[in-house]
């Protein structure tokens, strides 16, 4: 299933064609995008170290832009280098 897919994407539409929505995608669609597994990622939510995320009433949500944002926060250039951990 790809992260685009109407199961897991929940929107990228123009309401009208001068403006654009970001997409929004599913905690599985999110996994799959940062290959990880959506159990890293529902423990990240709750240690508060994972990607941001909305909560529309029970649904959690999250914007693609920042699935690339947190991609590039953990960036290094060394295996030595310091920087935040995934636990």
């Amino acid at each position: 299933m790809s992260p685009t897919s109407k199961s897991d994407a929940v929107g990228s539409y123009a309401a009208d064609t001068s403006m654009t929505f970001p997409a929004l995608l599913k905690p599985s669609a999110a996994a799959q995008y940062l290959s990880v597994s959506k159990s890293f990622l529902d423990k990240a939510r709750v240690r508060g170290d994972g990607p941001p995320f909305s909560k529309l009433g029970h649904r959690v949500l999250y914007r693609r832009e920042a699935l690339d944002a947190f991609i590039l926060a953990h960036e290094r250039r060394s295996t030595s280098e310091v920087g935040t951990t995934w636990n």
